[in-house]
């Protein structure tokens, strides 16, 4: 979410989805990192999606991570997200679409709910955002919109790709090339970034 704000200093308020091995998100507001009284402000993966769906690690059922976290959907497929996608984009098998599809729309249901609360900008990103297709965004955006009385626009959607390219900019200091830190009131720190990242995702660079 760091990140976030220093690639999109215009956003006053944004949703963030953070589709890693296991869900996360943001919420920010007033261009800053909401946090609350307990520091667990954006916890999405916790939202209930189904009180009799599957057990989450947290010892309740149904959250959004047991139906929207690139494990849950390892787990559904049966094979690891670097052979689901293209075998799903060749759209040969109805049961990975079906798959697929359903992914989707539990995350629309949540998006959808959060939208509600906090009438801001939605941002996908992770693990997972590169492999999102405007196709993808389109039936994320016709299923929120069938289930709300506030249409959401298109542009209210962003997803984030290259996150390794953004992730060494924003490290990149300002003299000489070597590794440092963002300046200014959006400064995010490795620390920060680090807790946002899988390793299979992307991996941090080493400092000079």
């Amino acid at each position: 979410a760091f990140l976030e704000l220093w690639n999109h200093p215009e956003l006053d308020s944004a949703v963030v989805f953070l589709l890693n091995r296991n869900l996360g998100g943001a919420i920010i507001t007033n261009h800053q990192i909401h946090q609350g009284c307990s520091m667990h402000s954006g916890t999405i993966e916790h939202i209930c999606v189904n009180p009799d769906g599957p057990l989450c690690y947290c010892g309740n059922r149904g959250c959004l991570e047991t139906y929207c976290s690139a494990n849950s959907l390892e787990q559904a497929s049966g094979m690891t997200i670097k052979e689901f996608f293209p075998l799903l984009r060749e759209k040969k098998s109805p049961q990975l679409i079906q798959i697929w599809e359903d992914y989707l729309k539990h995350l629309a249901f949540a998006m959808k709910n959060l939208n509600l609360v906090i009438d801001a900008p939605i941002i996908i990103s992770g693990y997972l955002a590169p492999y999102f297709t405007e196709d993808d965004t389109d039936y994320l955006l016709r299923q929120i919109n069938s289930m709300t009385p506030f249409e959401l626009k298109e542009e209210q959607i962003l997803v984030v790709r290259g996150l390794v390219k953004r992730l060494n900019a924003a490290l990149q200091g300002r003299g000489g090339g070597k590794p440092g830190f963002v300046q200014g009131s959006l400064a995010a720190s490795r620390t920060d970034i680090e807790a946002f990242f899988t390793a299979e995702s992307c991996s941090m660079p080493d400092p000079a």
